[in-house]
Protein backbone atom coordinates (compact mmCIF):
# COMPACT_ATOMS: atom_id res chain seq x y z
CA UNK A 1 0.00 0.00 0.00
CA UNK A 2 2.97 2.51 1.03
CA UNK A 3 4.50 1.68 -2.66
CA UNK A 4 1.31 2.60 -4.29
CA UNK A 5 1.00 6.23 -2.30
CA UNK A 6 4.55 6.70 -3.54
CA UNK A 7 3.44 5.77 -7.18
CA UNK A 8 0.78 7.69 -7.32
CA UNK A 9 2.38 10.60 -6.31
CA UNK A 10 5.38 9.89 -8.74
CA UNK A 11 2.55 10.31 -11.52
CA UNK A 12 1.71 14.03 -10.61
CA UNK A 13 5.16 14.79 -10.71
CA UNK A 14 5.98 15.86 -14.29
CA UNK A 15 9.96 14.74 -13.97
CA UNK A 16 8.87 11.13 -12.87
CA UNK A 17 5.81 10.37 -15.29
CA UNK A 18 8.18 9.00 -17.64
CA UNK A 19 8.74 6.10 -14.96
CA UNK A 20 5.17 4.92 -14.76
CA UNK A 21 4.12 4.53 -18.81
CA UNK A 22 5.56 2.52 -21.34
CA UNK A 23 6.78 3.56 -24.46
CA UNK A 24 7.38 2.26 -27.79
CA UNK A 25 11.27 2.29 -26.53
CA UNK A 26 10.60 0.42 -23.66
CA UNK A 27 10.96 -3.73 -22.99
CA UNK A 28 9.51 -6.01 -21.14
CA UNK A 29 11.28 -9.19 -20.51
CA UNK A 30 9.34 -12.02 -18.52
CA UNK A 31 10.32 -15.22 -17.41
CA UNK A 32 8.08 -18.39 -18.78
CA UNK A 33 7.12 -20.59 -15.41
CA UNK A 34 5.80 -24.23 -15.53
CA UNK A 35 5.35 -25.68 -12.39
CA UNK A 36 3.38 -28.70 -11.00
CA UNK A 37 3.90 -29.64 -7.73
CA UNK A 38 2.14 -32.32 -5.54
CA UNK A 39 2.40 -32.01 -1.62
CA UNK A 40 1.41 -34.11 0.96
CA UNK A 41 0.62 -33.46 4.45
CA UNK A 42 1.41 -36.28 6.58
CA UNK A 43 1.17 -33.50 9.83
CA UNK A 44 -2.50 -33.25 9.64
CA UNK A 45 -2.74 -36.91 8.85
CA UNK A 46 -4.40 -38.95 11.66
CA UNK A 47 -5.73 -35.42 13.04
CA UNK A 48 -8.90 -35.07 15.24
CA UNK A 49 -11.55 -32.69 15.06
CA UNK A 50 -14.81 -32.12 16.47
CA UNK A 51 -17.92 -29.93 15.06
CA UNK A 52 -20.93 -29.23 16.94
CA UNK A 53 -22.21 -32.47 15.27
CA UNK A 54 -19.45 -35.14 14.40
CA UNK A 55 -16.09 -36.17 15.43
CA UNK A 56 -13.61 -36.59 12.42
CA UNK A 57 -10.46 -38.08 11.63
CA UNK A 58 -8.22 -36.46 8.90
CA UNK A 59 -7.52 -39.50 6.65
CA UNK A 60 -5.67 -37.93 3.57
CA UNK A 61 -4.25 -34.79 3.19
CA UNK A 62 -2.69 -34.23 -0.07
CA UNK A 63 -1.90 -30.94 -2.29
CA UNK A 64 -1.31 -29.99 -6.03
CA UNK A 65 -0.32 -26.69 -7.52
CA UNK A 66 -0.08 -26.48 -11.03
CA UNK A 67 1.19 -22.75 -12.70
CA UNK A 68 2.12 -21.93 -16.19
CA UNK A 69 3.36 -18.05 -17.63
CA UNK A 70 4.23 -17.86 -21.09
CA UNK A 71 3.80 -15.99 -24.45
CA UNK A 72 0.28 -17.15 -24.70
CA UNK A 73 -0.62 -15.97 -21.06
CA UNK A 74 -1.01 -17.46 -17.46
CA UNK A 75 -3.10 -20.26 -15.72
CA UNK A 76 -3.17 -21.32 -12.31
CA UNK A 77 -4.48 -24.68 -10.60
CA UNK A 78 -4.61 -25.81 -7.24
CA UNK A 79 -6.60 -29.11 -5.97
CA UNK A 80 -6.54 -29.59 -2.63
CA UNK A 81 -7.88 -33.03 -1.38
CA UNK A 82 -8.39 -33.78 2.52
CA UNK A 83 -10.41 -37.38 2.96
CA UNK A 84 -12.30 -37.05 6.26
CA UNK A 85 -14.10 -39.52 8.29
CA UNK A 86 -16.24 -39.78 11.02
CA UNK A 87 -14.46 -41.63 14.08
CA UNK A 88 -17.79 -43.95 14.46
CA UNK A 89 -17.74 -44.28 10.67
CA UNK A 90 -14.28 -45.06 9.86
CA UNK A 91 -15.32 -48.53 8.17
CA UNK A 92 -14.18 -48.47 4.15
CA UNK A 93 -17.47 -49.25 3.66
CA UNK A 94 -18.65 -45.45 4.14
CA UNK A 95 -16.13 -44.12 1.80
CA UNK A 96 -17.84 -42.85 -1.38
CA UNK A 97 -16.56 -41.53 -4.15
CA UNK A 98 -17.21 -38.02 -4.31
CA UNK A 99 -18.61 -35.90 -7.52
CA UNK A 100 -18.00 -32.52 -7.47
CA UNK A 101 -19.87 -30.96 -10.43
CA UNK A 102 -19.53 -27.15 -11.18
CA UNK A 103 -22.68 -26.70 -12.76
CA UNK A 104 -23.99 -24.22 -11.02
CA UNK A 105 -22.62 -20.40 -10.87
CA UNK A 106 -19.51 -20.54 -8.82
CA UNK A 107 -16.46 -17.76 -7.25
CA UNK A 108 -12.70 -18.00 -7.68
CA UNK A 109 -10.43 -16.26 -5.23
CA UNK A 110 -7.10 -16.62 -5.32
CA UNK A 111 -4.95 -14.56 -2.61
CA UNK A 112 -1.32 -14.68 -1.54
CA UNK A 113 -0.82 -16.30 1.99
CA UNK A 114 0.45 -13.19 3.29
CA UNK A 115 -2.09 -10.38 1.55
CA UNK A 116 -5.57 -9.95 3.50
CA UNK A 117 -7.55 -9.35 -0.26
CA UNK A 118 -7.48 -11.41 -2.28
CA UNK A 119 -5.52 -10.60 -6.10
CA UNK A 120 -7.99 -12.07 -8.54
CA UNK A 121 -11.41 -12.74 -8.49
CA UNK A 122 -13.54 -14.80 -10.95
CA UNK A 123 -17.80 -14.99 -10.49
CA UNK A 124 -18.26 -18.08 -13.24
CA UNK A 125 -21.90 -17.67 -13.76
CA UNK A 126 -21.80 -19.34 -17.69
CA UNK A 127 -19.71 -21.44 -20.08
CA UNK A 128 -18.58 -17.83 -21.95
CA UNK A 129 -15.03 -18.44 -20.77
CA UNK A 130 -14.62 -21.76 -20.43
CA UNK A 131 -12.96 -23.97 -22.91
CA UNK A 132 -15.10 -27.12 -24.46
CA UNK A 133 -13.12 -30.26 -24.35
Amino acid sequence: MKLSEIGKDGRKNEKLQWKYYLSEDDEVVIPKINFNIETNYPTLEGHKFQTEERNYTIITAWQRTAFILNEKGAEIESLVISMVLSEEENGEENLRPKKMIFDKPFLILLKRTYSQNPYFGLWAANTELMIKE
